[in-house]
């Protein structure tokens, strides 16, 4: 590093270059997440159609996931309760008109956590937005819920499940979404 004058200047922008890759890594990460999450909706709702149009038991299911699993040696994903991860998750977002754009957000193993855990709309809508904003991994997600912190935080504000819907936490106001007129309220802290 003799070429190097400054080599305060040379680690600042080793720095930069090493923030650029991860920022880079990240951003490519999230794209091939949401074509993820694509994939295994298209697939979900693939698994529905035929099920419905030719009468289709859960057989095909099994038969899909071998074939599939020979198809692509080594690629996961194609479980038999992988696919039928697939199906529900194609059948709980078709309906859902307010978790259809959150689901693209997170990993597909959190979007199963959420939907096999949560029952409530507005448990998901919440989970969802919370696993986004603070970043929770699997475990934390998991912890969580079963804590029942989308509860929690309803009851500290003494405002009722039926009428809300979580919609971001930013520092120090709680924003929601509820009532009659399905309009945003901000609570202080």
């Amino acid at each position: 590093m003799e070429d190097i004058s400054n080599i305060n200047e040379y680690f600042n922008f080793f720095n930069e270059v090493k923030e650029r890759i991860r920022k880079s890594q990240y951003k490519a990460l999230k794209k091939v997440n949401v074509e993820l999450i694509h994939l295994y909706l298209d697939i979900g709702k693939m698994i529905v159609s035929k099920q419905t149009e030719q009468s289709w038991g859960s057989a095909v299911i099994e038969k899909l996931s071998a074939d599939l699993q020979n198809e692509y040696p080594g690629m996961q994903g194609f479980s038999v309760s992988n696919l039928w991860s697939m199906r529900m998750f194609c059948i709980e977002i078709e309906q859902n008109t307010i978790l259809q754009p959150l689901v693209r957000e997170i990993s597909w193993t959190k979007n199963i956590v959420i939907l096999n855990k949560c029952k409530e709309i507005q448990e998901r809508e919440f989970y969802y937005l919370h696993t986004k904003k603070f970043g929770l991994t699997k475990d934390v997600l998991i912890n969580q819920i079963e804590n029942k912190t989308s509860f929690r935080i309803n009851r500290l504000y003494s405002i009722p499940q039926r009428d809300i819907n979580l919609i971001n936490t930013t520092g120090d106001y709680v924003f929601f979404r509820g009532g009659k007129d399905n309009k945003f309220t901000m609570v202080n802290k």
